[in-house]
């Protein structure tokens, strides 16, 4: 970074030359300014359409959905790419899913996800295993410490 140009445009833009202890705040300002705008870029390509579309995974409709997509908000980008996995798990055949239009269109993101029973069995049979394991280690734990 080329402080002399800084401080150059600063008496341009405002017609005073700056204290030297101003300097210091507004090249730490300068700095934060530029660090916030990379993160922003650096968000936005974490969220892009291509990684979009090829996570939803179901290929139509894919320029009403570009549009769409880039109007929405980085944040609820963000939101997208939590819900798609476990909207993909509840419609795991790509024919009963939205295409991405309407998901987009609809912002189905905020939309409750409602596994189907065979899932729901699923998930509750993981949560009794996992259960079972740590009473398993806490048992072997406890036996461990008295001797």
């Amino acid at each position: 970074m080329n402080y002399q140009n800084l401080f150059n445009a600063i008496i341009n833009v405002t017609g005073f030359i700056p204290l030297e202890s101003d300097m210091f705040e507004i090249i730490e300002a300068y700095k934060k300014d530029i660090a916030e705008q990379n993160s922003l870029i650096f968000i936005a390509e974490a969220y892009s359409f291509d990684d979009f579309w090829e996570l939803y995974d179901k290929k139509v409709g894919r320029s009403k959905a570009e549009k769409l997509y880039s109007k929405i908000s980085t944040n609820d980008k963000a939101k997208i790419f939590e819900h798609i996995e476990p909207y993909k798990q509840s419609q795991p055949d790509k024919k009963f899913r939205k295409d991405p239009e309407t998901y987009l269109r609809n912002r189905a993101w905020e939309d409750e996800i409602i596994m189907p029973q065979n899932n729901k069995n699923n998930y509750q049979n993981l949560i009794n295993i996992h259960q079972e394991i740590m009473n398993e280690y806490e048992t072997s734990t406890n036996t461990d410490e008295k001797l």
